[in-house]
């Protein structure tokens, strides 16, 4: 089961992102917003070093899509999602979302944009830690790298 907040949260991101997009002359973004968003949590439920038949079905419910722990496996894969580069790679809708509040002098207020992407992302990795039985440090370890990284660029930029 879900978290029905979380998932409506990420339809409103997307559709947010993808409106953004649309401003800056990119067409039909929400696909891509909403696979970065689903890519994380996969990477998330490899953390630990396995992939819950659990996660898998919860990261399915999110996003609309069937899957199970082969399928996330394929994705990784040929996403490239368990590899350090995945880690250090800020995702193009976090980029976005910082553009649109630079542009709009929103960046740090209640309406920005950035600060919604990155609460979300903080978000869908403690429901994949909180999903699984298997609570591991390397997990949590890896979730915090991330999110740290996507903090630093915040910060940086």
């Amino acid at each position: 089961m879900v978290n029905e907040g979380i998932k409506e949260f990420i339809k409103q991101t997307v559709q947010i992102l993808d409106e953004i997009a649309l401003d800056s002359g990119i067409d039909r973004y929400g696909e891509t917003a909403k696979l970065e968003f689903m890519n994380f949590m996969m990477f998330m439920s490899l953390a630990d070093g396995r992939i819950a038949t659990k996660e898998a079905n919860m990261i399915g419910e999110y996003f609309d899509y069937e899957l199970n722990p082969e399928k996330i496996e394929f994705f990784i894969n040929k996403y490239e999602i368990d590899t350090p580069a995945y880690t250090e790679k800020v995702p193009s809708g976090l980029e976005i979302a910082l553009k649109a509040d630079k542009e709009h002098g929103a960046v740090g207020t209640d309406s920005s944009i950035s600060d919604l992407v990155f609460n979300l992302y903080r978000m869908l990795g403690k429901e994949v830690i909180e999903s699984d039985e298997f609570k591991s440090n390397r997990e949590r370890d890896e979730y915090m790298k991330y999110i740290g990284m996507l903090q630093r660029y915040l910060e940086e930029n």
